[in-house]
């Protein structure tokens, strides 16, 4: 990524309830996440039907196999680069902040 691109850029938002159009790779991932960029997986259609739930946790594994972990060091977190919001269009579909740490530790990411 370019710094002129990273200016313009704080989060790329991926479509969580369809298949990864590619595949995601260690070497742009961390370049991104280096430069300041966060990915955003929304749980919200996972949690309306299956196929939807298959492609969310396929995004997520993908992705927590490239993002750096979040490290500790000196009293600071680094961040891991991810986003996970609800993007729900129903208040029922909402969960509570320990169901989402539940979650990324579940995919081995810390909640940071």
């Amino acid at each position: 990524l370019s710094s002129s691109a990273t200016q313009h850029i704080d989060v790329i938002t991926l479509p969580s309830h369809l298949r990864p159009a590619f595949l995601f790779k260690h070497a742009p991932c961390r370049r991104a996440v280096r430069a300041g960029l966060t990915f955003e997986l929304s749980y919200g259609a996972a949690l309306k039907d299956s196929a939807s739930r298959r492609n969310f946790i396929a995004n997520m594994q993908a992705l927590s196999s490239v993002l750096p972990k979040a490290a500790h060091s000196a009293g600071k977190i680094k961040s891991n680069g991810l986003v996970v919001s609800s993007g729900c269009d129903d208040a029922k579909l909402l969960r509570t902040p320990s169901d989402l740490i539940n979650l990324v530790t579940l995919f081995g990411l810390s909640a940071a």
